[in-house]
């Protein structure tokens, strides 16, 4: 009678444990800072025939035991998807939103090779417009701009709305340095508008950073000024703002 008790439980909180660690199994972007290191490992397994030595790049990878990675690359052997074969990365917008940039770009730079590699294209855009506010934040404003172009070009092409709002904020900061307050309220107050339609909110981090840097830009300019450019900015369409937002570069 204990016996069959106990192989019930174990069975139970097997089944338990399958559904809370399974849940969502490939259906996610995933992002702790770890994922995009050992799907790169696995991955250069799969395409290098290499399996005895796990390698990232040319260097030999000794810092885990390597069954992880060989579960990972032997999921994707048998299913052929690496979102279902590991947790495919884009880390750092956490340490992002706590203000660790230096923590933030080097997560995400190591994620943007994965997804670039797998071809997770709104992870790349993604990846690319906080890598931009990440650059302005440093004073390459040259690179900023080049990366959130890129990342427009593709949100637009894919046809994300979230995204592409993400893109247009960020677009904002860096022109209330490099052209004027006023522009920035521009950017901000289309984007503003495209977000009320999409129907498309930002969770609470986003917002606190969002209001962080408009309040900021806003404190540069003539009182009544900055408001009257984010309502005309409102009145914007999609292709006018984009277009606006392209004109954006750096001296």
């Amino acid at each position: 009678m204990l016996k069959n008790r106990a192989s019930r439980e174990f069975w139970l909180l097997a089944l338990m444990a399958l559904l809370v660690l399974g849940a969502g199994l490939g259906m996610r972007d995933p992002w702790p800072s770890d994922e995009p290191r050992f799907a790169l490992v696995a991955k250069q397994m799969v395409e290098s025939g290499d399996w005895l030595f796990p390698h990232r790049g040319t260097e030999l990878y000794s810092d885990k035991p390597p069954m992880l990675m060989w579960s990972q690359a032997t999921l994707y052997t048998l299913i052929g998807d690496w979102r279902v074969a590991y947790s495919l990365a884009m880390a750092g917008h956490g340490s992002f939103f706590e203000h660790d940039y230096r923590l933030a770009k080097a997560r995400l730079t190591e994620a943007l090779q994965i997804q670039r590699e797998v071809g997770i294209r709104v992870g790349v855009a993604s990846s690319l417009t906080t890598l931009a506010i990440i650059a302005h934040d440093e004073g390459d404003d040259d690179h900023a701009v080049i990366a959130l172009r890129e990342a427009l070009t593709i949100v637009r092409d894919v046809g994300s709305p979230g995204h592409l709002c993400e893109n247009l904020e960020a677009f904002a900061v860096v022109a209330g340095r490099i052209r004027s307050a006023e522009a920035a309220a521009h950017i901000w107050g289309a984007a503003e508008r495209l977000r009320e339609d999409a129907r498309s909110s930002m969770i609470a981090v986003r917002r606190r950073w969002y209001d962080e840097q408009v309040a900021v830009t806003r404190a540069k300019s003539l009182d009544g000024v900055f408001e009257a450019a984010w309502n005309e900015g409102r009145a914007m369409t999609e292709e006018q703002v984009v277009a606006y937002a392209l004109c954006v570069e750096a001296d």
